[in-house]
């Protein structure tokens, strides 16, 4: 199952209810400018509006602001990967130290592994893991193992 941080979920609900305004007002705008028999508009509030969001300069921050919502979506990383390289130095001692008939050997592995790179964060960080954070760098350290392993590295 694939961990969303809570920045991720609060982008994508950004997103969606930024959409849901864009709908609605396009609802209102259409069934509140009806143009007269004329061919004029009818000049109220939700015309203006309308016009105000069909301008370039309108179009063009909805735009921005969709790049930019997106690249942080999609470029945002799990705290895990600042230390990826710890995290692969953590499993390979933890293979070379716990043999593989242990009693349990594959928790212990990753209890050895987890140890050591919480013990890395707490020394670069300067402060302890929240359950948050811990959940992640396990998350990265399985990640990392699984890679490590279906590449006959380990």
């Amino acid at each position: 199952m694939m961990n969303i941080g809570a920045g991720t979920k609060r982008l994508a609900g950004f997103f969606a209810v930024m959409l849901f305004v864009a709908a609605v007002c396009g609802m209102l705008a259409m069934a509140g400018c009806e143009t007269p028999a004329d061919g004029q508009s009818s000049g109220g509030t939700l015309d203006i509006v309308w016009k105000a969001a069909n301008s370039p300069a309108a179009i063009a921050a909805i735009g921005g602001l969709l790049a930019f919502g997106l690249g942080k979506l999609y470029l945002a990383k799990p705290e895990w990967k600042k230390y990826e390289g710890t995290i692969i130095a953590a499993v390979k001692k933890a293979e070379k130290e716990i043999p593989d008939g242990t009693a349990a050997g594959s928790l212990s592995k990753l209890d050895m592994a987890l140890k050591y790179v919480i013990a890395v964060y707490e020394q670069t960080a300067g402060k302890t893991p929240d359950a948050k954070t811990i959940a992640e760098l396990t998350e990265g350290v399985q990640v990392i193992h699984a890679d490590l392993e279906a590449n006959g590295i380990l």
